[in-house]
């Protein structure tokens, strides 16, 4: 009788093993896509839509456009005119509008897809995002880099071009909640590749470093630090404090990032004969500096495109004509996507400055405040005053200003803040 103890604890072991195996979840899951369509870009709004930008096979009648979805994948219903072209990117405003580039332009919807404006600016997007209440982005391809609107896509123009046919994109874009962006080029010669920053709501771009990258995506960490994700040469992060470019993770293409609260960034990784680690989605654990694959129910060598969050926290992640969630909710307090500036902020940006200066103020969900704006100087001489219905960020021009120190005032509704500014 000993001698069969451990022959029935190998067996209860074995049988453990069995019964983990069939009840062990995947990561991912398969979700289901319109027929013919590869995924190019995917927006999931407040209510839990999701929209869908695809190209199309050139057989297929009427390729590429739009597709909306209202039950989590399973059926898909087109909503935005369906030109001869591709839906390249999609990007939600803080109301809930939604702004899709396709190939023949930018369209808007104000209620969510059921019909469209034609804003102009045909061409393809590789990017488009919005952010700061009322601005606009749309990346590009070639000269015409980045085209800007900063009215709700009103009015646009152009503020960033690179050299043409070399195969320059644009593509993406990162809003700092000091009022900075960030954009990420690529360029087939890497003569203009890196990242550039913003320092003026979009309207002018300088070089920000990476130059010698083919940047792919930017976000920003919980620490305000900014991440920039290239091709073959991993993830790289920006300390805003040291002014350091750091290289976090090696050998692998990033397309894609995700920040979560307990500072995992989800990464949605390409897979090249060249590249050592796969591809698919990796973990980095920002408070271990250690990262693994998290590929369980992917198909081998996955060459992940892009990824998303839902509303209610589930990652999405694509390829081609794959789209697959996550089974694990890996953000538990989703908040809308506003691109917005931090909440009770009223500050200025550049700080000290020479001619001009952009004043943040948060003004909520409202696109206008009613608001009055004095600027003193340290002798209590009034050199501006404006009165009236406002939009933030508001640009202060100070050419005429002689150097020294200022006060900025607003009374807002009979509140009254004050901040100091530095005119050189």
């Amino acid at each position: 009788m000993k001698r069969s103890r451990p022959f029935f604890i190998l067996l209860l072991l074995g049988c453990l093993g069995f019964f983990q195996n069939l009840t062990a979840q995947d990561f991912w899951e398969h979700m289901n896509i319109p027929d013919s369509s590869s995924v190019v870009d995917i927006m999931v709004n407040s209510s839990g839509d999701i929209f869908l930008g695809e190209s199309k096979y050139f057989s297929v009648p009427d390729y590429g456009g739009i597709q909306r979805s209202g039950d989590h994948g399973a059926t898909w219903t087109p909503v935005c005119p369906r030109a001869y072209g591709h839906g390249n990117s999609l990007s939600i405003d803080q109301f809930g509008h939604i702004y899709a580039s396709v190939s023949d332009s930018i369209y808007k919807s104000e209620n969510n897809g059921d019909s469209w404006i034609n804003l102009g600016y045909g061409g393809f997007g590789h990017t488009l995002e919005c952010g700061f209440d009322s601005i606009v982005l749309k990346g590009g391809y070639d000269y015409t880099a980045i085209v800007r609107s900063g009215d709700y896509g009103a009015t646009w123009k152009e503020v960033f071009t690179l050299l043409e046919g070399l195969w320059s994109y644009v593509t993406d874009f990162a809003f700092a909640s000091n009022g900075m962006i960030y954009a990420s080029v690529r360029i087939s010669d890497m003569s203009e590749s890196g990242v550039y920053r913003s320092t003026d709501l979009g309207n002018t771009w300088e070089p920000f470093g990476l130059d010698d990258y083919a940047v792919m995506s930017v976000a920003m960490d919980n620490n305000g630090n900014l991440l920039a994700g290239t091709m073959s040469q991993g993830l790289f992060r920006y300390d805003m404090t040291t002014q350091q470019w750091t290289n976090l993770l090696d050998n692998t293409t990033v397309n894609g990032i995700i920040v979560t609260q307990d500072n995992k960034f989800y990464l949605a990784t390409s897979d090249m004969p060249t590249f050592s680690n796969l591809g698919g989605c990796i973990v980095y654990d920002d408070n271990t500096g250690t990262w693994c694959n998290q590929n369980s129910g992917l198909s081998d060598h996955f060459i992940s495109d892009g990824i998303t969050v839902d509303k209610d926290g589930y990652l999405l992640l694509w390829a081609g004509g794959l789209l697959f969630k996550s089974t694990e909710q890996v953000i538990t307090d989703v908040q809308p996507q506003s691109n917005a500036i931090s909440q009770n902020m009223f500050f200025n940006y550049p700080n000290p400055f020479t001619d001009h200066t952009s004043i943040f103020y948060d003004t909520g969900n409202e696109k206008t405040r009613e608001v009055e704006i004095r600027v003193f100087d340290m002798n209590g001489k009034l050199y501006f005053h404006h009165s009236g219905k406002t939009s933030f960020p508001f640009l202060l021009n100070t050419e005429m200003y002689p150097p020294g120190l200022y006060s900025v005032v607003i009374n807002d509704q009979g509140k009254h803040s004050r901040i100091k500014i530095v005119h050189l």
